[in-house]
């Protein structure tokens, strides 16, 4: 949620924004339509023989390293290469937009029945101002958790993950997982008080050293989405705030207001294409270093393309790949230092006790 100030005429309001991005949106998609695809890791993008690129990953495909805005050829090598020999076949799909955006138009009538200024970035990708809502709902924060919102979105088959709030009522129905550091269980949430749903979720409750996590989330198997994994994306949901805070601080720009919707979109797109274009050249030095794309300064890459470009000129580089990941090029910075060792992201859907 973002709150702007709406002016010196009203210091006390605020204006509440709620992002809503969904995630796996067109490889959700391919699998409710196509059951056989179901549980399979599965890529919506271009052919891995062509220069297509990744538009969803599964959740199942993303075990294995496949991420949106990887070339597809990428994608189709983590499948096949050393290291990760044990994922399946990967499943690639072209994309059907007019699908995704049916699906999408459908969503957005459900973000129109509590406020009328929503603004689409991406058919799965939209900002709502739920400063003046038709529910009369104070917060947005509410609003992002009002159950017959959930329930909506569960009834289009779209899934979600997010934070449980204090004092809700739950009923639990089954346990997946249960030891001091994770409990991973099924739950009824809410009662039918004020004709509100009762939501049947998963609840995964993570403990950090000293600290407690509760998450929630739509996905009710946890060999479709293991609990750590839920974790892992909810902590990744500040990814389009990151892709700006970098473009911004890397070019020195700032971000205006310009009274016009295309001059907010033109922003928007721009930033998003200059950070896709640092994402799959970090990918593919990655790549040739068979390093995992965390490893990869984006910073880095960024100021190193001058370098790039001086060799170029001399005649001693023609390739930004091999040119960064060179052994001689190392001081470049564009691989991350490690501070402390690397944790494998645990996958098991049901984990053993400690």
């Amino acid at each position: 949620m973002v709150e702007l100030p709406l002016g010196q005429e009203s210091v006390a309001r605020t204006r509440k924004i709620i992002h809503v991005d969904m995630d796996a949106f067109y490889a959700s998609v391919e699998q409710r339509d196509n059951p056989s695809y179901r549980g399979k890791p599965l890529v919506v993008g271009g052919s891995p023989n062509q220069r297509g690129v990744v538009a969803a990953a599964s959740y199942e495909a993303r075990k294995f390293g496949i991420h949106s805005a990887m070339p597809s050829v990428t994608a189709f090598v983590f499948d096949v290469a050393a290291g990760i020999a044990k994922c399946p076949a990967l499943i690639f799909v072209r994309p059907r937009f007019d699908v995704y955006r049916d699906i999408s138009t459908s969503i957005h009538a459900i973000f129109k029945r509590y406020t009328d200024l929503v603004e689409g970035v991406a058919l799965d990708e939209a900002y709502l101002d739920v400063t003046e809502n038709r529910q009369n709902i104070p917060y947005a924060f509410t609003i992002a958790r009002h159950f017959q919102f959930l329930q909506q979105l569960i009834n289009q088959e779209v899934h979600f993950i997010t934070r449980l709030k204090a004092k809700a009522a739950i009923k639990y129905l089954k346990i997946f997982s249960y030891d001091h550091s994770i409990k991973d269980r099924l739950i009824q949430l809410g009662t039918v008080r004020r004709g509100a749903p009762v939501l049947t979720l998963r609840l995964i409750e993570i403990k950090v050293g000293k600290t407690n996590y509760s998450y929630i989330t739509s996905v009710l198997h946890p060999q479709i989405l293991p609990p750590y994994v839920v974790a892992d994306l909810y902590r990744r949901r500040w990814r389009i705030e990151e892709a700006f805070y970098t473009v911004k601080r890397l070019l020195g720009l700032s971000y205006l207001w310009t009274g016009s919707i295309n001059g907010v979109k033109l922003q928007v797109w721009a930033t998003w294409l200059f950070y896709a274009v640092l994402v799959d050249l970090g990918d593919a030095v990655a790549d040739e270093l068979s390093l995992p794309f965390d490893r990869i300064s984006l910073e880095m890459i960024f100021r190193g393309l001058y370098h790039f470009s001086v060799a170029q000129e001399r005649g001693k580089a023609d390739d930004p790949i091999k040119y960064f990941a060179a052994p001689e090029n190392q001081d470049l910075g564009v691989v991350k230092y490690l501070r402390k060792p690397v944790s494998n992201l645990d996958l098991s859907p049901f984990t053993a006790p400690s």
